[in-house]
């Protein structure tokens, strides 16, 4: 008997040592498969180093986007930017993102629709709808998917946010050499 309850107890003992082996390796892989960046929120997010689908949300996210960003992650566009492609040279070039899935309204006062951007389960949220941290978190927690706030810039395509933010985006979908390719572009314009 003693003989039988010492073999179970050994055998106990090696399935949970495995386990715990395990599970250690795995939390391992985990923190080194994830990036951090600070948004232009001052918000540092998590995200997964290898991110293959996308949305970009609010006044501008979209087309600050396609200039870095492969067009070929973006699982879903918001109806304010299939409507009218007028003004948008980024639609008019990229015909095939209004066959994207609507993922909201878009457009001025229409804050997203969490339901639709879990339909699509992009791995980050690119956003310029929030105003404070607060919103952002908040959209994040709805979803459970990472949230990176941009800047479309408070004065113009000039504006030094506007080269933080596609700075980010170039970090995030690991495109960092296309998004200094852009932001020398833009300060090379500023000097003409």
């Amino acid at each position: 008997m003693k003989r039988r309850l010492s073999l179970l107890l050994s055998v106990l003992i090696l399935f949970l040592s495995f386990f715990i082996v395990g599970c250690s390796k795995n939390d391992t892989k985990t923190a080194q498969s994830e990036i951090v960046v600070t948004d232009m929120l001052g918000r540092e997010v998590k995200i997964k180093d290898n991110v293959e689908k996308v949305v970009a949300i609010g006044p501008g996210a979209l087309r600050l986007y396609t200039y870095v960003g492969d067009k070929n992650k973006l699982v879903g566009i918001e109806e304010f930017e299939k409507k009218n492609p007028k003004g948008r040279p980024y639609i008019i070039a990229n015909r095939e993102l209004v066959d994207l899935p609507t993922i909201g309204l878009g457009g001025p006062n229409n804050p997203p629709d969490a339901e639709k951007l879990l339909t699509v389960q992009p791995d980050v949220i690119f956003t310029t709808y929030p105003k404070d941290k607060a919103e952002a978190d908040d959209l994040q927690n709805q979803t459970g998917i990472p949230v990176v706030v941009l800047s479309y810039g408070k004065v113009s395509l000039f504006d030094e946010a506007v080269n933080e933010s596609l700075k980010i985006i170039g970090k995030v979908v690991n495109k960092e050499e296309r998004a200094k390719q852009v932001v020398d572009f833009i300060e090379n314009i500023k000097r003409i």
